[in-house]
């Protein structure tokens, strides 16, 4: 009696262990955002201008265009369109980890920002800053699209 007993339990939850696997669903990031993700991809796009801008001033021997001054309006709407998009991730719900991935890119693009003022000479310093700004843009990115297969 009793060794029936067990293995109806035993088959009992065997059925229902399925069930309660598919049953779950954990989303550790928010729901796919459509503006959010329309806001990075302006944001990469300004980017990407402004990188080609500089290192073909520097290929055509037009260093002198490269002056901070040139392109302070530039990093002001980069900067702005970044700032509009924290606020907005930090109303998303589980947002946290891209706002982080927002914050850590406005910082990457006031330090190219900073470095600029310095000056742009050389390819090689030109290219070795821009890998910081695309690989932060290659991952917020991303990330937007894993959330999109959702």
């Amino acid at each position: 009696m009793k060794l029936s007993l067990y293995k109806r339990q035993y088959w009992l939850i065997t059925l229902l262990f399925p069930f309660l696997l598919t049953s779950c669903h954990v989303m550790l990031t928010g729901a796919y955002n459509e503006d959010i993700d329309a806001s990075i991809q302006k944001v990469s796009a300004d980017v990407s201008t402004l990188l080609v801008t500089l290192e073909s001033n520097i290929d055509n021997n037009r260093v002198k265009e490269n002056k901070y001054e040139n392109f302070r309006e530039s990093y002001i709407g980069i900067l702005a369109q970044l700032q509009d998009l924290k606020i907005r991730s930090q109303a998303q719900p589980k947002y946290e980890q891209v706002t982080k991935m927002i914050v850590a890119l406005n910082q990457n693009v006031k330090d190219f920002e900073a470095l600029h003022k310095t000056g742009f000479n050389s390819k090689p310093l030109l290219s070795s800053a821009g890998t910081l700004l695309e690989t932060s843009l290659v991952n917020l990115l991303a990330t937007q699209q894993a959330m999109k297969r959702k």
